[in-house]
C-alpha cells in the first residue's frame, strides 16, 4: 500500500522544471565562459597561432566579465602590462581585486604587489 503525502508536502512540478531549467543555464552560461577562456590562451602563448595580445584581452575579457577568475587575473595582467589594451593600473587592480576575491593566489600576491610597489595608493 503505498502511503500519499499530505497536499502541502507535493513538490510543485513547475518548480521543478524552473530548477532544472536554471541549472541548465548555468551550465550553459560557465560553458561558454570556459571556452572563451580556452580560445584566449592560445593567442597569449602562441600556441598554433600567432601572439596577438590584443585578441587575447578581446577573448579574456569576455571570459573575466563572466566571473572566470583566472580570466580575470589574466586580463589584469595585461592591463599592467599595456599588453593588447592601455596600461591601467586602476583596471589591472580592478580585476585583481575581483579574481583574488575569488581565491587565487596569484591575484592576491599581484594584488598586494599593486600596492607595496605604489602602483596604487590605498
Amino acid at each position: 500500500m503505498e502511503s500519499k503525502k499530505p497536499f502541502d508536502q507535493l513538490e510543485d512540478p513547475h518548480k521543478k522544471a524552473q530548477d532544472a531549467i536554471d541549472h541548465a543555464r548555468e551550465v550553459r552560461e560557465q560553458k561558454i565562459a570556459d571556452h572563451k577562456k580556452t580560445v584566449s590562451e592560445p593567442h597569449l602563448i602562441a600556441d598554433g597561432v600567432p601572439k596577438d595580445y590584443t585578441q587575447a584581452a578581446f577573448w579574456v575579457r569576455k571570459a573575466a566579465e563572466q566571473g572566470v577568475a583566472v580570466a580575470q587575473n589574466n586580463l589584469a595582467g595585461l592591463y599592467r602590462d599595456g599588453q593588447g589594451v592601455s596600461k591601467d593600473y586602476v583596471q589591472a587592480a580592478s580585476w585583481y581585486r575581483k579574481a583574488a576575491e575569488q581565491g587565487v593566489a596569484e591575484a592576491q600576491s599581484n594584488l598586494g604587489a599593486a600596492y607595496r610597489f605604489g602602483y596604487l595608493q590605498q
